[in-house]
């Protein structure tokens, strides 16, 4: 959903995801499926 609604391809938002979490920005909550990622302070 987030690679379509920015014009991006998957492996982009993929790449992102795991920068911001090795970053400690955010965190995963829940499973791969049905869960969802939290944005940290």
């Amino acid at each position: 959903m987030l690679a379509e609604q920015l014009k991006v391809s998957l492996s982009t938002i993929k790449k992102h995801l795991k920068r911001f979490k090795d970053l400690g920005l955010i965190e995963r909550i829940g499973p791969d499926k049905g869960g969802h990622w939290k944005v940290k302070k």
